[in-house]
């Protein structure tokens, strides 16, 4: 599943807060509510994580730092909720940016 590259509706919603503002209140949840999130969102979230900002050659710079651009993570998702892709696990395949559908889960 090709995903989206062009954030520029999402990045052009208005921003009431800093970025500084964000962080302070940042806090984890342990209760989620079950709005479905749309592939826009979802790329947008896996591109903040694991995006590619860089290439030289073979190697491949991200968003999230690594000691050496050695990028010793791989990234599965877990979809319970969206409009656009079955729920199910999924793997990340940096090169393609796409998600591999690898196997369903239960709700």
């Amino acid at each position: 599943i090709p995903l989206i590259k062009d954030f520029q509706r999402l990045e052009a919603l208005e921003k009431t807060e800093s970025l500084l503002e964000v962080l302070l209140k940042r806090r984890s949840r342990r209760s989620y509510n079950k709005r479905e999130l749309s592939l826009e969102e979802i790329s947008y979230l896996v591109f903040a994580t694991q995006g590619v900002t860089l290439k030289r050659g073979e190697i491949l710079f991200k968003t999230a730092p690594s000691a050496g651009a050695l990028y010793p993570v791989e990234t599965y998702l877990i979809v319970n909720y969206s409009k656009d892709l079955e729920s199910g696990l999924y793997h990340l395949d940096l090169k393609s940016w796409h998600l591999i559908y690898l196997a369903s889960v239960g709700t």
